[in-house]
């Protein structure tokens, strides 16, 4: 089903009332499909490449709706002739797909905040004095939902991510945790972020909501070149802050890391395919920065899977990530 305005209104009413998983808003990235349940109280979201059919993170409805969803969604795809892989799904998604035979690899860790423990005293000094570092250079932040941020700042948030883009081959990347785009009139709840010197945007993150957890998820992080260091870091520090004195309970970085452990608990044995998928997504995400950057902020971590059909379509899968993702 591909995005109509009255989809997206449906979309967004089932976000508000059962979009807990800290992916959920990612669902209405510009260049995903809808896939609503015959009931209409549950939805997932996907990409097609190839005979792929891309599923990024957990579908949203009532916790009943999903297994039937998930049924349902399996025999559209079969009549499409593609084959499903879902990306980035949490331990209870993973368990309603491994009843209707996916098989299913651990992907690695997402990065969630739990504001209620939260205290800037408990960062390590590095962190600590980052913060200050930015804020001796003159520099403040300002957060605004995206219904009040004012257009002359929204225009210098466009200026820097043109630049930021620029830098990394002049396109929005990735479509698992990320709107792929600056958040718009569509996205009145989203919180930007922004970090000022003399009154000038100098860098910004965005997160968007997660409605049935009162959490946030953080989707972007840029900056200008030539910026104070450890600017994300007191942008990052400032917001927790802010978000926690304004009751939200937990933020996600949202990157789930590729962080490959031996320890894990593996289902699937093919020692040669985790070695070049750990490969080809570490490439895509950054693994290793990544993984060490959030860990600075004390995190608890979530673990997240890969879920698929058929082994014999394991470089299709590994083809339809790197090519929606990179």
């Amino acid at each position: 089903m591909r995005k109509m305005p009255d989809n997206i209104n449906a979309a967004q009413i089932l976000l508000g009332r059962y979009g807990k998983d800290s992916l959920s808003y990612f669902a209405l990235h510009d260049k995903k499909y809808f896939f609503f349940s015959s009931t209409g109280q549950s939805f997932l979201s996907y990409a097609v490449k190839g005979k792929i059919a891309l599923v990024s993170g957990d579908p949203v409805g009532p916790v009943t709706e999903i297994p039937n969803l998930l049924k349902e969604f399996s025999y559209f795809i079969k009549g499409a002739g593609l084959s499903s892989c879902f990306l980035a799904v949490s331990h209870e998604t993973l368990q309603n797909l491994v009843e209707i035979g996916h098989k299913h690899v651990h992907i690695g860790k997402e990065a969630i905040i739990n504001l209620s423990a939260f205290k800037k005293s408990l960062l390590k000094k590095k962190v600590r004095r980052a913060e200050r570092y930015v804020l001796n250079q003159g520099v403040t932040c300002r957060i605004y939902k995206r219904r009040d941020i004012p257009t002359a700042y929204l225009n210098q948030l466009q200026d820097i991510s043109e630049e930021w883009l620029n830098d990394k081959g002049g396109k929005e990347k990735r479509f698992t945790m990320t709107l792929g785009r600056i958040p718009n009139e569509m996205d009145q709840d989203c919180e930007m972020v922004l970090a000022l010197q003399n009154e000038t945007v100098i860098g910004y993150l965005t997160f968007v909501p997660v409605y049935a957890s009162k959490g946030l998820s953080l989707d972007a992080a840029r900056k200008k070149k030539h910026v104070p260091n450890g600017l994300t870091e007191f942008l990052l520090i400032q917001s927790l802050e802010y978000f926690k004195k304004n009751g939200i309970q937990s933020v996600s970085l949202n990157f789930a890391t590729f962080h490959y452990s031996a320890k894990g608990e593996q289902k699937f044995s093919d020692t040669l395919f985790l070695t070049f998928l750990y490969k080809v997504l570490s490439s895509v995400y950054m693994t290793n920065t990544l993984y060490a950057f959030n860990n600075k902020f004390l995190p608890q971590w979530r673990e997240r899977y890969i879920a698929f059909e058929k082994k014999r379509y394991l470089p299709n899968y590994l083809f339809a990530i790197a090519s929606t993702e990179l």
